[in-house]
């Protein structure tokens, strides 16, 4: 993933369908400065609730933000591999 910000990510996510609340973002900031996450775990996360929940679940999102900080990822790649070592796909396949 290149460097984006959130913001412009929260944009891009918008021009591609996807809608948020003006609450969803202030929140999406707000988690963000809670667990004092970087704008690349953010997006990694965003992106897993969007793929796993297809619509923002804000309890979802800050408790994905912070195992992704505990396991210290870096990456989409290392992002994915937790949701899928946390079970987190398999319930979209019952």
């Amino acid at each position: 993933m290149s460097a984006l910000d959130l913001g412009t990510y929260i944009d891009q996510l918008n021009g591609r369908g996807f809608r948020f609340t003006h609450s969803d973002i202030m929140f999406i900031h707000f988690a963000q400065k809670y667990t004092d996450a970087n704008d690349a775990v953010m997006i990694y996360a965003l992106e897993l609730v969007l793929s796993l929940k297809f619509s923002f679940d804000s309890s979802f999102y800050i408790a994905l933000v912070e195992q992704l900080l505990e396991n210290k990822v870096s990456s989409k790649k290392d992002a994915i591999a937790l949701a899928k070592k946390l079970g987190l796909y398999d319930r979209l396949l019952t």
